[in-house]
């Protein structure tokens, strides 16, 4: 056989299937809980697809009500983000 028909099997804990933001956090994800992983993009090139073009407005909360759910779940999502980015 020639080195061209011959190919190495690897074997992965998680198979991510798309590399937008959602496949790639995903993916980092899996990682840092000490996975194996492998991730599929059908582009040549990752945050190309709906969730990577998408505006990068994490959320819409300007106006949300103090003391309601929807404005603690706002200032989790931020504080996450904050934490995801450093």
């Amino acid at each position: 056989r020639s080195s061209s028909t011959c190919r190495r099997i690897e074997m992965y804990d998680v198979a991510v299937i798309g590399g937008g933001v959602v496949g790639i956090t995903i993916a980092r994800s899996a990682v840092l809980a000490g996975l194996r992983v492998v991730l599929l993009e059908a582009s040549g090139d990752l945050l190309t697809g709906a969730s990577g073009a998408n505006s990068g407005i994490a959320c819409t909360g300007v106006d949300a009500t103090e003391g309601t759910l929807e404005r603690a779940l706002i200032r989790d999502a931020i504080s996450q983000i904050r934490g995801f980015c450093r």
